[in-house]
């Protein structure tokens, strides 16, 4: 195991003394969502009778978020014209993934607006890479025929809302002290900082937001899989956790980098720390060729049209 890895182990906020938590709720007080942006988000993480129609519904009574996502979609789409008008019909054209990813991505970047030049540069690297994950773990969820898929989405966007609040508050001065790159380096840098890692501080914002506890745990744990094994879990949950730690992982990434092609990823090779408890997960035999659906047509295409639709982040 690598050296590092044994060294690190996240901490939950109730660990941590008065004083600590105390910092943590002033510096993080001012992040509150907007009654119709905290409704549109609920909706989201809803299972309803089917994504597409779910989405189709939110839109259609929020209006900002409305004007938001279909001129995203239009940059998204091979063709802008085929995406203009009724949002059932983009749905329809761009695919209930994307256009959930979109949504999400959507929510996000309203939610951290307004920043420094270097941590809005960071807002919209990972409001990028929340929309890829997002397409990412349902194309993985597919291979193994997952049942939850739109479930899967909303844990993998809700998995960046720690991350992005972290960069939204932190001054610029702080901001320098964590990695771009490297997921166990800064989940480390960012213990070290604040005394938890950022899904921490992620669990702590979406409690105060009223989020069902059951979505709170699904997202934070995600995470989870860069320190514990796969039998650390039930069967059925460390498989959930693999898609969707495996796609985000992969998201930050690709989002950071333009020219990197989904099909150059290995997982199973890959020499990162924060990928060696993942490899575990991923020998299982329900999780076996996961890694093939990074080589499908077209992904490649779908992520960098993604990646185009949220950055710049300027609509």
């Amino acid at each position: 195991m690598p050296e590092l890895l044994t060294l690190f182990r996240p901490m939950r906020v109730e660990h941590l003394d008065s004083t600590g938590r105390q910092a943590l709720a002033r510096m993080f007080h001012g992040v509150s969502l907007a009654p119709g942006v905290l409704q549109a988000l609920r909706d989201l993480v809803q299972d309803g009778p089917g994504p597409e129609s779910s989405l189709a519904g939110i839109l259609a009574v929020q209006d900002g978020l409305r004007a938001r996502w279909l001129a995203w979609a239009s940059r998204c789409a091979v063709h802008p014209s085929a995406v203009a008008g009724d949002p059932a019909d983009v749905i329809e054209a761009l695919g209930p993934a994307t256009s959930r990813a979109l949504a999400f991505a959507c929510l996000l970047n309203e939610l951290f607006a307004g920043s420094g030049a270097a941590g809005r540069r960071r807002l919209d690297t990972l409001g990028s890479g929340a929309a890829i994950a997002c397409l990412l773990v349902d194309r993985f969820a597919a291979v193994v025929q997952h049942g939850d898929r739109a479930g899967l989405q909303a844990r993998v966007a809700l998995a960046f809302i720690g991350p992005m609040a972290l960069v939204h508050r932190l001054p610029e001065g702080l901001l320098d002290r964590l990695p771009s790159e490297g997921f166990l380096q800064r989940s480390a840098a960012e213990q070290a900082l604040l005394g938890v890692p950022s899904a921490e501080i992620g669990r702590m914002l979406m409690q105060g937001w009223g989020l069902p506890d059951p979505v709170v745990d699904d997202a934070c744990q995600v995470d989870a899989v860069l320190f514990a094994p796969h039998a650390a879990w039930t069967p059925g949950r460390a498989g959930t956790l693999a898609l969707c730690y495996l796609a985000t992982r992969l998201a930050e990434r690709l989002a950071r980098d333009p020219s990197l092609d989904p099909a150059r990823l290995d997982p199973m090779a890959d020499t990162d720390p924060a990928m060696h408890q993942l490899r575990g997960y991923l020998r299982q035999p329900a999780l076996l060729g996961v890694c093939d659906a990074l080589r499908a047509p077209g992904l490649g295409a779908r992520v960098q049209a993604l990646r185009r639709a949220a950055v710049p982040a300027t609509a």
